[in-house]
Parts: structure tokens; sequence; C-alpha cells
């Protein structure tokens, strides 16, 4: 504490100020005149007056900014900055500058720390169904989307950056894209899961595949996708990965995880498995790096995978949770000639209003889907494919299922197993496992289907080969 002089009357305006009010003065004097700074008073005052809170979640402060709409975050540096020009103003206000030039540094992180139980109070609302765009917020709920001005109350901290237009349209991404690498049932599903994006969590739990020919558009589709969405609410999917400690903090505040060009096994990782509760509602929890307390993660995700490969899932048993999950589309386009250099930037530069009312419609229309079947209907080419990624995940299994019957007095060499193997996976367009997996499986999965085991005493040609009795090709 220091001692001062008498102070001059309050001003009318210092007097009415709510947090004073509440909080009491900024400077407190004792009987002897010794001031001493109201700490809770100046945290609250520079929490409203400057809009900051802090986010214990994300372990940060933030501050709104209105010209964006957008509550951004903001370094404790620069609080402490704030914090030092309203204590200059207040010292002058109140006539109290030689104990604001006595406040140090330590003051100034104290005070910060002071902030985060007394930080801004926000009456918020819930934002689904809210899109937020460059010149305001996007209602979906009603009949026509209606653009409301940006409000705090929202909560929002990315955005897309793209001002909506209610009359805009997107006819080149639509004819010239869309149109030559996807057939209409495609880019339907297409825009309802996309749109669906918009307006919150993943209900219907599907995981979208993306396949198709190398460089036949489909990173700029959804490098497309990721710009409208806003590219701060999507996350790296590694699948090899989600085992660790600390991978799913980097899914907090994310809408869309996306896996790009992603090699033939990433559905077969160990990790892999933790998909369907990241899409299927799951509560789980993420560790995040030096913070002791663990958050909760809802899996409600949206999650796209692209892919130039097969892609080979690990089933588990569990193979109808992944047909429940399963939405794939595939481009049929072949590989440009000539390549349009950043395709992406050029039809988002003129296009963008556009598609984000394209999505806006995909999620009308999913809203209308989920409403009246609770699930996304599939064409039945789209159902044929997920059932071949399916069977093409475990098809040593589909194999014997289809190809091998109990016959007493029959036998079968290995040989001419692999032989048939690699036949039906030339017909059903399956990828052949290599030869040495599909021996070491074969005893497992004909032993649980015939109760037969491998034999060292097959004759073939007069010579004992290996194979199996009481069972042949069909």
């Amino acid at each position: 504490m220091c001692r001062v002089k008498a102070k001059q009357k309050k001003s009318v305006a210092q007097i009415a100020d709510p947090v004073f009010q509440k909080y009491g003065e900024p400077f407190l004097v004792n009987e002897k005149g010794n001031v001493a700074l109201n700490d809770r008073a100046v945290a609250v005052k520079c929490a409203t007056s400057h809009q900051i809170k802090y986010n214990a979640m994300l372990n940060s402060y933030e501050r709104y900014d209105g010209k964006r709409g957008l509550w951004v975050p903001v370094h404790e540096v620069d609080v402490m900055r704030v914090l030092d020009n309203l204590l200059l103003a207040l010292g002058k206000a109140y006539d109290q500058q030689d104990v604001v030039a006595r406040i140090t540094a330590a003051k100034l992180s104290s005070l910060c720390k002071m902030m985060r139980p007394h930080d801004l109070q926000v009456e918020t609302e819930n934002a689904a169904g809210l899109v937020h765009a460059r010149n305001g917020v996007v209602e979906l709920g009603a009949k026509k989307p209606k653009l409301l001005p940006h409000d705090p109350k929202y909560l929002f901290r990315h955005s897309n950056e793209i001002a909506f237009d209610a009359e805009a349209d997107c006819p080149k991404f639509l004819k010239k894209f869309l149109g030559t690498a996807l057939e209409q049932p495609d880019i339907h599903l297409l825009q309802m899961y996309c749109g669906s994006m918009l307006l919150g969590p993943n209900t219907c739990h599907g995981i979208m595949v993306i396949r198709g020919t190398a460089g036949g558009g489909k990173s700029t589709l959804v490098s497309i996708i990721e710009k409208v969405i806003g590219e701060n609410n999507v996350a790296h999917l590694r699948t090899s990965l989600l085992n660790g400690r600390f991978e799913t903090s980097a899914f907090l505040g994310k809408r869309l995880l996306v896996g790009k060009d992603v090699p033939g096994d990433t559905l077969a990782t160990s990790g892999a498995r933790m998909l369907k509760s990241l899409v299927g509602g799951d509560l789980m929890q993420a560790e995040i790096k030096y913070n002791p307390d663990k958050q909760p993660v809802r899996g409600d995700y949206h999650m796209v995978i692209v892919s130039n490969n097969k892609l080979r899932i690990a089933l588990d048993g569990d193979e109808e949770a992944w047909r429940r999950r399963l939405l794939v589309v595939d481009f049929k386009n072949t590989k440009p000639t000539q390549p349009i250099p950043d395709f992406a930037k050029i039809l988002l530069a003129k296009e963008a209003s556009g598609i984000l009312n394209w999505l806006i419609d995909g999620a009308k229309a999913y809203g209308a889907e989920m409403e009246k079947h609770g699930l996304l209907r599939l064409t039945n080419e789209q159902e044929k494919r997920v059932t071949t990624l399916l069977e093409d995940s475990d098809n040593v299994v589909q194999f014997v299922n289809r190809c091998l019957a109990p016959k007493n007095g029959r036998d079968v060499s290995s040989e001419e197993l692999l032989l048939g193997y690699y036949r039906v996976c030339r017909n059903q367009q399956w990828t052949p496992v290599p030869a040495h997996k599909f021996q070491s499986r074969l005893p497992d999965v004909l032993g649980q289907a015939f109760s037969t085991a491998r034999r060292n005493d097959i004759k073939r040609e007069g010579r004992a080969v290996r194979g199996f009795k009481n069972v042949g090709l069909i």
C-alpha cells in the first residue's frame, strides 16, 4: 500500500459503473490513506469492457472480434497489455497515477489469473443449425435460410470467411467438376453428407470413403469442402496414431476428420477400431500435453477418407457395424491430360457463395431424409460398393464360405485352394492377400467352417502334398 493525498470527487460515470457498483472501486483507500488495487473489480472491468473470457477446455483466453463475429484466441501477454492500458486509464480517471506507476509485471500476471474465474459472462445460444459467414450468421432452421447479424452469444470460434448470398449458384462446380466425375446419385449422397456438417454432430454416424483415379479430382473436392466448412473445423486423421496418448486431443473443437491420400491399410491398423467410436456418438477422453485434466470427447465427428488404393478394413467380427457406417463414392473420371493448378482455389474464388448454398440445400435434404428414414438410404449400386469393400476386407473367409463345401471322402490341396482363390479374386475384383498369408490363415478358417485340419498326406501325381480332407471346391 502507499499513502496518497485526498482524492477528487468521483464523476457521475464512475459512480454509475455497474462493475464498480457490484465489486467496489478499482482503488481502495483505508482510514490511514493507504491505497490498494481492487484486483477483482479491475479483472471484471477488463473482461467486460474488452469482451475477454477464459476457455478452460482449451486452456487459453478468448476475445470477441466484433468485425469478424468470432471469439478469437488471445495470448496472455496481450491480455496483460489490455490490463495495463485499462489501469493507466483508471489511474488518470481516479487520480491514482502514482499507484499505477508502481504496478509490476507480476501484478499484471496476477490480474490475468484473476480474470479466469471472473471472466465475461455471456448468455449463450446453441449454435446448432447456424452457419457463420463473413457477413453474418445463417440460420438453417427456417424454410428459407435467414441471415442474422453477428453476435457474441453464438460462441463461434472459426469461420469459412465466405459471404452468404441467397441468390448465388455454382454451375462450374456442379457441371464441369462434379458432373464429369460422379453419377447423380453419388452427387446427391455427397451433398447430403457434406451438407450435414453445417448442422453440427454426425447424427447418421456415417464415414464417407472417396475413391478413384489418382489425379481425378478427389483432393480438389475435399479441399473445397474443408474451405466451406471452415478449415479450422477440420483435423487430420491418422489411424496409425489413434492409440497414442495425445492424438485425439487434436480433435477438440473440430467438426470434420479427414484422411487424404491414405494407404490401403489405413482401415486395417489397430487404431482404426476407434473410427466407429469417433462417428458413433461414444463418449471418450482426450489427454492434452501439459494439462493434467483429461477432456471429454463426444464421438460425433464427420469423417472423410480419400484413397487411390483399394482399402481393406480390420473387421474383427463387426462387419454389420461397418456396413451401417460406410458411404462409398467412386470418382470415375480419368486423370486430365492438362491439370488445372489450384483448381479448388479457382472454383472458390468464383463460386464460393454458390457452393455454400449447395451445401445448405444438402443440409435440408439430409434433415428430411433423417426425419423420414432415420438414415441415409443408398442405391443398389452404392450398397454393392460397401458389400464389395467388406467382402474384400476379409476375402479369405469369403472365398471359403462361397467356394468350399464339406465332401466326405474328397480332398483338396493347398495349391488348388490358392489357385481357386486367385481366380475368385479376379472375378470379384478383390485384392488378393499374399500367398503366405493366405496359406497361414487357411487352417483356422477351414477348421472353424468344416472341422478339418491341414494334413501332409494329400496325394497328387503320386506324391504327398499339403491339403485338407473331407472338403472340396464347389
